[in-house]
């Protein structure tokens, strides 16, 4: 389901905490994301969560971890 999940189906199927989508915007914000590289963080945060013991929603530490493996451009 997370490969094939989009757009508002995807942040309602996936159940981001509210402190994670505090996060998910502030970095959006912060890192000027795309709309496809915001899904992209947020389908890797599920598989995150995932791993974490079938977690039900993701929390701020898988999203957290997700924006760590983000690759930023120097400049």
């Amino acid at each position: 389901m997370n490969a094939y999940a989009q757009g508002d189906a995807l942040e309602q199927d996936m159940k981001l905490s509210d402190e994670a989508k505090a996060l998910m915007i502030n970095a959006a914000e912060t890192m000027r994301l795309s709309a496809r590289s915001y899904y992209r963080l947020i389908r890797v945060a599920r598989t995150i969560a995932d791993l974490d013991h079938g977690q039900d929603s993701i929390l701020k530490p898988h999203v957290a971890e997700a924006l760590s493996y983000r690759k930023t451009a120097l400049l």
